[in-house]
């Protein structure tokens, strides 16, 4: 997969929810929105998060990779990383 780097944000509530920021290429962005939005709507609607990318051309800074930020409880986040979208974090 690509290089991509996940940096997960939680409390300590059941059922907590949370933020996942990961830095993806250009193409694997293009990947998740789909045409006209339609992958990035069926995520969010199967795994009940909420996903954000950065615009085309927003960079991460020093970065050439864009931002995507993707907010719910944990487990559905887990989810969203299941559906094989290629958000493989780096291993440092």
């Amino acid at each position: 997969g690509g290089n991509c780097s996940a940096r997960v944000h939680k409390d300590t509530t059941p059922q907590a929810r949370c933020s996942c920021k990961l830095l993806v290429t250009h193409k694997q962005a293009g990947a998740i929105i789909g045409k006209s939005g339609s992958e990035i709507s069926h995520m969010e609607q199967a795994a009940k998060v909420s996903i954000k990318v950065s615009p085309s051309g927003s960079f991460f800074p020093g970065t050439q990779e864009r931002v995507l930020v993707i907010f719910g409880e944990s487990m559905n986040i887990r989810e969203v990383e299941m559906m094989g979208v290629g958000l493989e974090p780096e291993v440092s």
